[in-house]
């Protein structure tokens, strides 16, 4: 039987020989990470034995490369030079992976990487930082996974002007600053990660730009406690906010400062020194979220269009929902907002405040009991009242402070005042049970 073919497959394989990829060992074959690196190929395994390495390393134009530990294998960083403030640099290079490999009482920044694409930190430790973390810059596809983060001077991540990145079920604990801020990137995703005892934002999405947010963001899932400015800090367009569980900051549980339509569902918030939740910017949803124990409005809303619905509020330390009329400084609009079907209890000012200017608004079908205020309080205009149920308020139950708005199928008793007060008119009724009422 003649088989032609093997001679063919033997002239291509004599023609274009396997390259294998290789493992260089630290210190058994190279006596130092950079000796080893600079031996290396691409696709190669470096394999960094337990030890303490007081070196700088630098991973230039690789187009693929493994950076693995073994057992307790710490990198400190070497004298710092000009140029040379990291004990790892990656730059301009392609599909590393850095594995099981420790950084601590780096004098400045741990790690940074410039540029590239498809870089990969897996089960790494940081640890008494002097500066970042880990800080990227123009990086294409970066993954922070099962990592660790402690007592870092600075940011424990820092990620500015990339694109596809993701910090999953990773900690970070008691840092100077932010725990993960990413500035003017898109695609970024924060998932199933602990941050807590941190000066600063647990997770900043910001922009040097202001009309050029992180867009595209989700925040997932993420447990969030002692840090010393917001929960979750956004701003952008598109972003999404779920699932995270977020306790005793010392600003807002999560600040939405502008872009559109971002969501934020089902995050609970608790033991916040300012509002559970504020949301900027135009078309974003706040829904069935979750927010107890704060000491300024559980949701302040502003801008324009956004639906706000489901949201259940205890205990807020001034209004539940506050929705804020239009900036004259900024001249921003603001109103046409949809608030629906969420519970209030027991906030120390107004249940919901709808603010003058703010109009062409839909409140609808919410339960509100035993406000500090009123429990509807409304000085917007074209808005529609309807389905609402209010009891025992402090002062009024619904309170009309202006005309031109449509009051139909509502509910209002046990108020400390009236269960509705319009001393204005010019406002519609249908189809109401107050059983007290002062009206002009």
């Amino acid at each position: 039987m003649r088989t032609p073919h093997v001679a063919a497959f033997a002239f291509v394989a004599l023609a274009s020989p396997v390259v294998l990829a290789e493992t260089l060992r630290v210190p058994q074959d190279h006596p130092t990470i950079q000796a080893a690196v600079d031996a290396a190929t691409d696709g190669d395994l470096i394999l960094v034995s337990s030890g303490t390495y007081d070196e700088n390393v630098v991973i230039d134009g690789f187009d693929g490369l493994e950076l693995r530990g073994k057992g307790n294998a710490r990198l400190r960083g070497g004298p710092i030079e000009e140029g040379d403030d990291a004990a790892l640099t990656i730059v301009d290079s392609a599909d590393v992976v850095v594995r099981k490999l420790r950084f601590e009482q780096t004098p400045l920044f741990a790690v940074r990487v410039s540029g590239g694409a498809g870089i990969v930190f897996d089960k790494c430790r940081w640890k008494n930082g002097g500066d970042d973390g880990l800080d990227a810059t123009g990086v294409e596809g970066l993954t922070v996974s099962k990592c660790r983060f402690e007592d870092m001077d600075d940011d424990a991540v820092h990620v500015g002007d990339s694109t596809d990145v993701t910090l999953e079920k990773s900690r970070v604990l008691r840092g100077a600053e932010d725990g993960f801020e990413v500035n003017q990137s898109v695609g970024v995703v924060v998932e199933k990660c602990v941050f807590r005892d941190l000066g600063g934002d647990a997770i900043q999405f910001s922009a040097d730009d202001p009309l050029e947010g992180t867009d595209g963001v989700v925040a997932m899932k993420n447990k969030i406690r002692d840090c010393g400015d917001d929960g979750i800090d956004h701003f952008g367009d598109d972003g999404r906010f779920e699932k995270n569980v977020i306790r005793d900051v010392a600003e807002d549980g999560i600040d939405v400062g502008g872009g559109t339509n971002n969501v934020l569902v089902r995050n609970k918030i608790r033991d916040a020194d300012e509002r559970g939740i504020q949301l900027n910017g135009s078309g974003g949803t706040a829904d069935r979220n979750t927010i107890r124990d704060v000491e300024d409005d559980g949701i302040l809303v502003s801008g324009l269009g956004h639906a706000v619905s489901d949201n259940k509020i205890v205990k807020a330390g001034d209004e539940g929902i506050d929705i804020l009329g239009p900036d004259d400084d900024e001249g921003e609009p603001s109103g046409e907002h949809v608030i629906r079907g969420n519970r209030v209890v027991r906030s120390a000012g107004d249940a919901i405040d709808l603010e003058s200017g703010s109009d062409g608004c839909d409140i609808l079908d919410n339960r509100v009991s035993r406000a500090g205020g009123d429990g509807l309080s409304i000085a917007s205009t074209d808005t529609e009242v309807a389905g609402n149920r209010v009891s025992a308020s402090v002062e009024h139950g619904v309170n009309m402070l202006t005309s031109g708005n449509v009051v139909t199928g509502n509910r209002a008793k046990g108020s400390g005042g009236f269960d509705l007060e319009d001393l204005v008119g010019g406002n519609t009724y249908s189809d109401n049970v107050f059983k007290t009422q002062n009206v002009d």
